[in-house]
């Protein structure tokens, strides 16, 4: 070796001296112990010649500085058999080589008994070499192996040999458990296994034919286990209330996540006498379908009664309906006491019922839903709601009940709490209210000043002010023509829909613009259009509408008055 080679190692780490020099490296020709750790320290790798050379003279002084410093992990299969060959496969491994997948079969063949799992970063992973560490039955080497590894698909049954818990904990961590590995396991293992097991299955339901399976046992623990995560399909458990044991029965129940509304099994062995402890343990802490509430009432055990209706709980529409049916009026007056909200069908047959003494009760506890409320509205006695009202401030729906009730006196008292119509509820009330209750409440709204029925309304909705005009209320109109503050909107619902007597109110102090006057003219009441041309002079639409009417006497009447200022309309005058 050159001192030229080792001077331009030493300008650049990263230059490789040629392997024809490697020999004499080893062999400290030309090439100095340092200069050669530090060839190896930067990642550089020696021929397979140096590297026999070193393996044949394992007391040279290179070899342990090799072994020390070399930074690649793998020989190539001459060095890796000639290695092996003088010092064995386990001494390969203890000195941090990775070994081929030959040398792993070679070595889990012979030698699997000494193996450590902090030699598995050193092992080739194959398929091949797989299988053969399943196969050793090396409880803690296997362990650790699928703690770390994903395993092939084909070696994935080979975890049915072992009986240890963890093992399946590991493996089903990592690769999940199949529902062919499941069913084996559900069938053939311990409760250990299956605990551990059914730990890590993934999905929520087992096959039909694997749930029978898993209850055919006749032990109450494998039902705990898989309950913990896991629920029975409704197959699972009519079969599971048809035959299992008391234990498995009882573990199911006081698990209480299963179908009841559609499982009659489950009930009808919980109902059962021999299982009236159980039941009652059930009822303290379940909820039943209203089916089942109403057997409840009917077996009439005042016991589970007690357990099961107490205080705050919410009963089914048709649990409620049977106790009013059966005159149980101290339970039922119990549960309308509750914190419990009633759905809205109980709420609407409770207000229909006209009992004075429930419907309070509940009102002193709950808001009704908004529909309920309009029920109350509806049928509900004029004491619950001028008592209701005092606290609560009806809703939409409940405004538009109140309307329809038409019912004055609570309707005064509605008005009474300072209470004014939203905007759907005024449009209800102006289209079926009576004559004089509508003016009653226009002089409310007014209260010596000017009032507004505008209400946002959109593109498909009718404004307040045409509904008014359009059922011709004289009384009502005119007061609010006289008293309403009117926006185009108004003034185009009047000068369309309004009786010629109101249009003529309105327009002896307000003129007409835009698509109002442009309404107005259309209308055609020549005899009106007259009177207003008399007073004021129109809009440039109303002017265009004024033409289309084709009226040579109402044209030459008011070009005299104004004459015509549209452009459009000069033109067709040829003016």
């Amino acid at each position: 070796m050159t001192k030229i080679e080792v001077l331009k190692f030493r300008l650049k780490n990263s230059y490789q001296i040629p392997a024809a020099h490697h020999l004499n490296m080893v062999l400290f020709k030309g090439c100095s112990k340092t200069d050669f750790v530090r060839y190896l320290n930067c990642e550089h790798r020696l021929c397979d010649e140096a590297v026999l050379l070193l393996i044949k003279a394992p007391k040279s002084e290179a070899f342990p500085l090799w072994l020390r410093y070399n930074q690649y992990n793998r020989l190539s299969p001459e060095c890796e058999t000639a290695y092996i060959k003088k010092f064995g496969i386990l001494q390969l491994l203890k000195n941090g080589f990775v070994l081929s997948e030959e040398a792993t079969l070679a070595l889990l063949q012979k030698n699997g008994a000494q193996l450590l799992p902090e030699y598995l970063d050193n092992l080739a992973i194959t398929e091949k070499t797989e299988a053969a560490i399943l196969k050793l039955h090396d409880e803690n080497f296997t362990i650790a192996y699928l703690g770390r590894y994903s395993v092939y698909e084909a070696n994935k049954e080979l975890l049915l040999t072992y009986d240890n818990p963890l093992a399946y904990r590991a493996f089903g961590y990592r690769n999940g458990i199949s529902d062919k590995i499941i069913s084996e396991i559900i069938r053939k293992k311990t409760y250990d296994v299956f605990e551990a097991t059914i730990d890590v299955y993934s999905y929520t339901h087992l096959e039909q034919t694997d749930e029978k399976a898993l209850i055919d046992r006749k032990d109450a623990r494998f039902i705990k286990a898989f309950l913990r995560k896991h629920n029975f399909s409704s197959d699972g458990e009519k079969y599971l209330a048809e035959k299992g044991t008391n234990e498995q029965f009882a573990a199911f129940v006081r698990n209480g996540c299963f179908d009841g509304e559609n499982n009659t099994a489950v009930y009808d062995r919980l109902f059962a006498p021999e299982n009236a402890a159980l039941l009652k343990e059930f009822l303290s802490e379940y909820r039943v379908p209203g089916k089942y509430e109403i057997r409840l009432l009917a077996e009439n055990d005042a016991e589970l009664i007690d357990t099961y209706f107490a205080d705050g709980i919410e009963v089914e529409p048709e649990t409620m309906e049977w106790l009013w049916e059966h005159d149980s009026s101290e339970l039922a007056q119990k549960l309308l006491n509750s914190d419990a909200q009633l759905g809205y069908q109980t709420e609407t047959k409770l207000f229909q019922s006209g009992d004075l003494k429930r419907i309070k009760a509940y009102l002193n506890e709950h808001k009704p839903c908004a529909f309920s409320e309009a029920m109350l509205f509806m049928h509900a006695p004029a004491e619950i709601l001028l008592s209701y009202m005092k606290s609560n401030v009806p809703d939409r729906l409940a405004q538009i009940a109140l309307i329809r009730r038409k019912d004055a006196d609570i309707m005064h008292s509605f008005w009474k709490e300072d209470y004014r119509f939203d905007e759907a509820a005024i449009r209800v009330f102006l289209a079926e209210a009576d004559e004089e209750m509508i003016l009653e409440y226009f002089r409310l709204l007014s209260d010596g000043a000017p009032f507004y029925l505008y209400d946002g309304a959109d593109n498909d909705e009718v404004l307040c002010s045409e509904i008014l005009f359009r059922r011709g209320l004289k009384k009502a109109g005119e007061f609010f023509v006289r008293n309403g503050d009117f926006d185009e909107q108004d003034e185009k619902s009047l000068a369309a829909y309004g009786s010629p007597e109101l249009v003529s109110l309105y327009f002896e102090e307000n003129t007409l613009e835009g698509e109002a006057c442009y309404a107005f003219i259309l209308r055609g009441d020549k005899k009106l259009i007259r009177e207003y041309i008399s007073r004021h002079q129109l809009s440039p639409s109303g002017e265009y509408a004024l033409l289309s009417l084709l009226d040579l006497d109402l044209i030459v009447y008011y070009e005299k008055l104004y004459g015509f200022s549209d452009y459009d309309v000069l033109t067709d005058l040829g003016l």
